[in-house]
């Protein structure tokens, strides 16, 4: 039984005060030594507008705009050492010191798999609402959604929990209880040095804030798990 929440995606996005007028392609990411040289695409780039998504070998992927950038990484078979996202978003920071920061967000996207749609709705509805006094109307219900807002010491932590279902591309599919949760840290009115510092600070941090998330979504959310049946729950 995963009593556990299985993290699949980590995200940084770094948001800009002002507007950068570069032209993001690969030539520009190597140059300025934001990606390592021998990183490859799986497919030309992405444009619209004035957004650029590009997507790497390596499960990494690149959204850019003129306010912000973002790296999404595929977490699936790596562990916390051999990320390589928050490396890369301490770098773009370098590449960039006359910028002034508006804030940066960590997310993280995780779930546990039920082994039925009902077994995982009616797991979630026990969380959120009194088990012992249910209304006739609960059985009409089929998606349960809750957002939960944690007050940080520089920031909010907000949790997004609902049951869902993920289809998979050879047609199979899990009914899966899913965690969103997203770290947001406005960057203040100083010097842009030492924005730089306090976001390079955050970012060498990433680790104590993933650990709060998997605590709060474990103890809180996860921890009626082992009361379960074996046979209620999918590995």
């Amino acid at each position: 039984m995963n009593t556990s929440v299985d993290i699949q995606h980590i995200e940084f996005v770094l948001k800009f005060q002002d507007s950068l007028s570069e032209v993001w392609d690969i030539s520009f990411l190597k140059q300025r030594n934001i990606i390592p040289s021998h990183w490859e695409m799986i497919k030309p780039p992405i444009r619209k507008q004035d957004m650029s998504l590009f997507a790497f070998q390596n499960g990494i992927y690149l959204l850019c705009r003129h306010d912000l950038v973002a790296f999404l990484e595929n977490l699936s078979g790596k562990s916390s050492e051999e990320l390589e996202s928050p490396a890369i978003m301490t770098r773009t920071l370098e590449s960039f010191p006359k910028i002034s920061y508006q804030g940066i967000d960590m997310n993280l996207e995780g779930n546990t798999v039920f082994s039925t749609e009902e077994e995982c709705r009616t797991y979630l509805l026990d969380i959120l609402l009194d088990p012992t006094d249910r209304h006739a109307s609960d059985q009409a219900i089929v998606q349960s959604i809750a957002n939960f807002v944690y007050a940080l010491d520089d920031g909010f932590f907000t949790l997004t929990v609902r049951n869902t279902k993920v289809e998979f591309p050879e047609g199979d599919s899990a009914a899966i209880l899913s965690f969103n949760g997203n770290f947001h840290r406005d960057v203040p009115r100083v010097s842009n040095e030492e924005q730089r510092h306090g976001l390079l600070q955050i970012i060498q941090n990433w680790r104590n804030d993933v650990e709060s998330y998997q605590e709060v979504v474990d103890q809180r959310f996860l921890k009626r798990l082992d009361l379960m049946p074996v046979s209620s729950v999918s590995q």
